[in-house]
């Protein structure tokens, strides 16, 4: 009696769904001496929803603070 092997199982889920969280920072260092930084990030998302047609959305966005102050050099 022959053993039969089990057909394999895709563990891939069907419809897939990709998403990324991003951050940034980045402090500006005007030729004044001034100073400003800038913060921000996004959500992106994409998945498969019907017969190869897929849905992506991209949210971000940025903040930043009034520039300061020239700093004193020393």
């Amino acid at each position: 009696m022959a053993a039969q092997a089990a057909p394999p199982q895709n563990s891939e889920p069907k419809h897939p769904l990709d998403v990324a969280f991003t951050y940034d920072a980045t402090l500006s260092d005007l030729a004044t001496g001034k100073d400003f930084w800038v913060q921000g990030g996004s959500v992106r998302a994409a998945g498969e929803l019907y017969r190869g047609m897929s849905a992506v959305a991209d949210l971000g966005g940025e903040f930043t603070r009034p520039i300061s102050t020239p700093r004193a050099w020393t």
